[in-house]
């Protein structure tokens, strides 16, 4: 794994040679131990996501909560989360937190419809 300073956080995009820019994304790197995994490009709504709670120094699954947007979601005795068939409402600021070791950085989960296919 590989370690990224503090001093890296920051709002981050990518641009194209031809001008189109992404969504920017907000990346806040902290000396915790604590990380979530969790979707970095959009996922689809009806799709399930799984959320990781971990530490970086326990290789086993430690019991953690789950919060989305500062809301406290629910325990998982495994440190592993599925919300199944997100949807919009689902979009947001997710963490988690391992008693004992700590919080995890904030991550946001996109959440994006359907595309339309045209005939």
């Amino acid at each position: 794994m590989k370690v990224i300073p503090e001093w890296d956080t920051g709002v981050y995009w990518c641009e194209s040679r031809e001008g189109a820019v992404s969504n920017m994304i907000n990346l806040t790197v902290t000396g915790g131990s604590v990380i979530l995994q969790s979707p970095v490009l959009p996922v689809m709504e009806g799709d399930d996501v799984t959320l990781l709670c971990k530490t970086e120094t326990t290789p086993s699954n430690l019991p953690a909560a789950f919060y989305k947007d500062g809301v406290f979601i629910g325990n998982e005795t495994t440190g592993h989360m599925t919300i199944q068939h997100v949807s919009r409402s689902d979009e947001g600021l997710y963490k988690c937190d391992i008693s004992g070791h700590g919080e995890s950085p904030s991550s946001w989960i996109t959440v994006t419809g359907e595309e339309l296919h045209s005939d």
